[in-house]
């Protein structure tokens, strides 16, 4: 206990710091244990705040919102009690608050927001979701917003996307450019080209239909 207790102790000093420059590494710098704004490590780090940081392999934990962190690339389980931040997350991620990334491959879950550039895996945002491509399993909350989905997606309210195949589904309604696949509003679909299943609670629409659609009030396509 009374080692822990001085192992915190040191941690808290070096976290507080203003230059968030400096770490606690045992045994070896760079590897083993790090306490404080280590840049490259590798096995199980703490830290208050993320500044600069530039790869972690390993177990990363994160007690506040990043600064200045658009080169990081975290391989392995990343934890931000509040906030992550980085170019790449690779493997295991979670947020408190919200968590951005380029680059998602894995699986990340922010507790209100995520926003990234491209994912490959599963990306949940408890309140909203917003990403470029997206290959996987992308669900947020409220709503969801993505390029070119192959997988499933799921927004609380409404979800939009460039292009769709796999399975859409969006609590109010669901829209974009072309959909091969499984599509459900709860009040309607709306899309240019559609192709497979569409389910509109009160109607699909689109420019061209192949396949099955089914409105509660109507379906309509040229």
């Amino acid at each position: 206990m009374r080692r822990c207790l001085a192992y915190l102790v040191v941690f808290l000093t070096l976290s507080i710091s203003s230059s968030f420059a400096s770490s606690l590494d045992i045994p070896t710098r760079g590897k083993g244990i790090s306490f404080g704004n280590s840049k490259r490590f590798d096995g199980f780090r703490f830290n208050l705040v993320d500044k600069e940081v530039e790869r972690i392999n390993g177990i990363n934990l994160t007690f506040w919102i990043p600064k200045k962190n658009p080169d990081a690339v975290m391989n392995g389980l990343a934890v931000g009690l509040v906030g992550l931040s980085a170019r790449e997350l690779n493997g295991l991620s979670f947020a408190g608050i919200g968590a951005a990334g380029e680059k998602i491959d894995g699986l990340s879950v922010a507790g209100i927001g995520l926003a990234a550039g491209d994912v490959r895996g599963i990306a949940i945002g408890g309140v909203g979701l917003a990403t470029g491509d997206i290959e996987g399993i992308a669900i947020g909350g409220l709503g969801l917003a993505s390029g070119d989905l192959d997988g499933l997606a799921i927004g609380g309210l409404g979800m939009a996307s460039q292009d769709i195949d796999g399975i859409a589904v969006g609590g109010l309604g669901a829209a974009a450019q072309d959909i091969n696949g499984i599509a459900i509003g709860g009040l309607g679909i709306g899309a240019q080209d559609v192709t497979g299943l569409m389910i509109g609670g009160l109607g699909v629409g689109a420019q061209d239909i192949t396949g099955i659609s089914i409105g509660g009030l109507g379906v309509g396509a040229q």
